[in-house]
C-alpha cells in the first residue's frame, strides 16, 4: 500500500508559520520590557532554533523515525539557535556602523541580509552534512546561492507595502518553503541517479530517477512494474530520494528486498549497489558532471 508523503512546501510553511507565530508570541508577551537589542538577538536566536531544529530532523519526520526525530532536532535547534543569534548580532554591529544606532522597525535590506546570513550558513552546514562525497566548493556555492536566492525575494516581497506583522510572517514562510528545494535542486544539478535492470524481461531498461518516491512492485500503479518476475508483491518496495540521493526501502517483510544480496529494511545507495526484488536484478548508477558510470 502506498503512504503519501507531506510534501517539503507545506512542511516548509508549515514550519514557516509555527516559528513565526511562537516568536511574535514571545516578544508580544513575555519580552515587552526588553531593550530592542536583547529582544531582535532574542528574535534571531528563537527564529534559527525552530527552523533549524525542523529541517534537520525533516527526514527522520517524514520516515516516523522516533528514534531519531529528538536528537537531530536537538542538533539542528541549537546549530539554528547559534547562527540566528550571530547574524543577528551581525546586524545589529551593522546598522549601529551605517546609521549610527539601533532601530528595531522593520528595514528590507537589514531584514534580507540577515536572512541571507542565516540560509547561507545554514545552507553550507547543512549540504556538508548530507552531501556525500564532499565537494566544498560547491557546497559552499550552494551555501551563498541559497542566502542570496532568499534575500532576493524576501525583498520583492517586502517592497509590497504591508503590515509589519504580515511582513515577518511573509519572510518566515519564504525560507520555509524554499529551503529544502533549493538543496535538492542543487544536488540534482551535481548527481544524476538511475538503475538499470540487469535480467529478465526488462533487462537492459534503465530508468531515470527524477521524482521523490518510486514504487516497485505488480500494482498497475507502480512506477515500475514488476509483474513478470517471480516472488514479488504488490508495491514491493520504494526508492525514496533523500537530501543524500536515493534509498531503497522495503515495504513487505514478507517478501524480503536485498542491496548487494543482504537483506535490508532500508539501505541508502551507492553507485554500483545491486539490487534485488524477488528474481528482479537491478544496478543503481550515479552520474556527476561528465563522469560516465555503467
Amino acid at each position: 500500500m502506498k503512504h503519501y508523503q507531506l510534501s517539503d512546501f507545506s512542511f516548509g510553511a508549515a514550519t514557516g508559520i509555527f516559528a513565526w507565530i511562537l516568536s511574535e508570541i514571545l516578544v508580544f508577551t513575555l519580552f515587552p520590557t526588553f531593550s530592542n537589542k536583547l529582544t531582535f538577538l532574542f528574535i534571531g536566536g528563537l527564529s534559527g532554533l525552530v527552523l533549524g531544529g525542523f529541517f534537520w530532523a525533516r527526514e527522520d519526520f517524514f520516515d516516523k523515525d522516533n528514534s531519531k526525530i529528538l536528537k537531530n532536532a536537538v542538533n539542528g535547534g541549537l546549530l539554528g539557535c547559534i547562527i540566528g543569534f550571530i547574524s543577528a548580532l551581525f546586524i545589529i554591529l551593522l546598522k549601529e556602523t551605517v546609521i549610527r544606532e539601533f532601530v528595531s522597525t522593520q528595514n528590507i535590506l537589514f531584514t534580507s541580509l540577515q536572512w541571507m546570513l542565516f540560509a547561507s550558513v545554514f545552507s553550507i552546514i547543512y549540504n556538508h552534512r548530507n552531501e556525500i562525497p564532499k565537494d566544498y566548493k560547491l557546497i559552499i556555492f550552494s551555501g551563498i546561492a541559497t542566502g542570496v536566492t532568499i534575500a532576493i525575494i524576501t525583498i520583492i516581497v517586502d517592497f509590497i507595502q504591508q503590515p509589519p506583522l504580515i511582513q515577518h510572517c511573509l519572510d518566515f514562510i519564504i525560507f520555509g518553503i524554499i529551503f529544502i528545494p533549493l538543496q535538492k535542486l542543487s544536488s540534482g544539478v551535481r548527481k544524476l541517479e538511475s538503475i538499470k535492470s540487469l535480467n529478465g524481461q526488462l533487462m537492459g531498461i534503465k530508468y531515470e530517477l527524477t521524482k521523490e518516491i518510486y514504487y516497485l512492485g505488480t500494482q498497475p500503479s507502480d512506477d515500475i512494474d514488476l509483474s513478470n518476475y517471480d516472488q514479488i508483491n504488490s508495491t514491493h518496495a520504494k526508492l525514496v530520494k533523500r537530501t543524500e540521493g536515493y534509498s531503497l526501502v522495503d515495504n513487505d517483510p514478507a517478501c524480503k528486498t536485498f542491496v548487494n544480496f543482504r537483506n535490508i529494511s532500508e539501505q541508502s545507495l551507492k553507485n554500483g549497489d545491486i539490487l534485488k526484488l524477488g528474481t528482479a536484478l537491478f544496478q543503481f548508477c550515479t552520474k556527476t558532471g561528465d563522469k560516465k558510470t555503467p
